[in-house]
């Protein structure tokens, strides 16, 4: 995360023995804040708690290693949760084992500062997003270059990528999709930034949705069905198809500053999923500091007795037409 220092900690949960030995001064604060951690409900009878965690680093690695200011500007971890990557102002993507922090993989990969990593679901591919304006593949098993993405920028604008994200492939799970977001260097004005779809087996850009401010943050479903933006000006946040790029939800300033985090939430899970009651949802967080949760409603089907009602009227019509002309 940006202004991080270039360590990354591996944390626990305190356990109980240690929640025993606590000193009598810090039992009595506890207990003056019972109150406040209590329900608090308003005059619309919204109930609102205090939720604390106590977190205590367990381990830690230097990541960074910028002559200047090394920080540690993203880090992330595989979907198998044993591979993790780091980027900062070094310009180098390193690769570890996880949860061990034992490096993996060095790449030198960028001229400056990482903006952001993401690894693909099946853990054999990095994408690095830096402020070189590069966007780029490696492999996770040799630290080498697998392609590198480009389109056409149209003529006399620069264009910086911001975000990027691998998504699964619905009807190929041994395949996946590469989301993108990429502002131009200024001023909009006349000039969108956009929200792109690449397949990253052979670099093509596939489609390409325009927006009309400077995109903040990105994210993809677990299922890889749905794609979601934050503005950085009016705080919005909008739901795309994952493989049309079609807008399927907007909601106009969610946050009253620019959205800096999304996450959609879990589609499956051991117990009911949290998104029963709707097809997804999606939550975003700013320095405004609210969290909201977007949900998109099922989107309504044709009942099937309206589809046989449909049939059998085109039919009959078409029976009655043939037999006035005479057929």
């Amino acid at each position: 995360m940006e202004g991080v220092r270039s360590t990354v900690h591996r944390t626990t949960k305190t356990n109980n023995s240690e929640t025993r030995k606590r000193k009598k001064s810090e039992r009595e604060g506890d207990n003056s804040n019972n109150q406040d951690q209590k329900e608090k409900i308003d005059s619309n009878s919204n109930c609102y708690r205090k939720l604390q965690f106590e977190i205590k680093p367990n381990d830690s690695v230097q990541t960074d290693f910028s002559e200047d200011e090394p920080v540690q500007r993203v880090v992330c971890v595989g979907r198998s949760g044993k591979l993790m990557a780091t980027g900062g102002t070094d310009g180098h993507v390193r690769l570890w084992e996880f949860p061990t922090l034992k490096k993996k993989l060095d790449v030198k990969a960028h001229t400056k500062e990482v903006d952001d990593l993401h690894i693909s679901p099946n853990e054999h591919w990095v994408a690095s997003i830096s402020k070189d304006g590069r966007l780029v593949i490696w492999s996770s098993e040799t630290g080498k270059k697998v392609r590198e993405l480009t389109w056409s920028v149209p003529e006399g604008v620069k264009y910086l990528y911001k975000r990027c994200r691998f998504a699964l492939l619905e009807e190929d799970v041994c395949k996946s999709r590469l989301f993108s977001i990429t502002n131009p260097v200024g001023r909009l004005g006349k000039h969108k930034a956009y929200l792109q779809l690449w397949d990253p087996h052979d670099g093509s850009l596939k489609k390409t949705a325009p927006c009309s401010e400077s995109l903040s943050a990105l994210a993809v479903s677990d299922n890889g069905k749905f794609v979601a933006v934050g503005t950085m000006f009016s705080g919005s946040v909008s739901i795309y198809i994952a493989f049309s790029l079609q807008r399927v939800l907007h909601v106009d300033e969610a946050h009253s500053m620019f959205v800096t985090g999304l996450e959609f939430l879990p589609q499956s899970l051991d117990g009911p999923p949290i998104t029963s009651t709707s097809e997804t949802a999606v939550v975003s967080i700013s320095v405004d500091n609210k969290v909201c949760i977007h949900s998109l409603d099922y989107r309504s089907t044709l009942p099937f007795w309206v589809a046989v009602l449909l049939v059998v009227v085109t039919m009959f019509c078409a029976f009655t037409l043939c037999s006035y002309l005479g057929i």
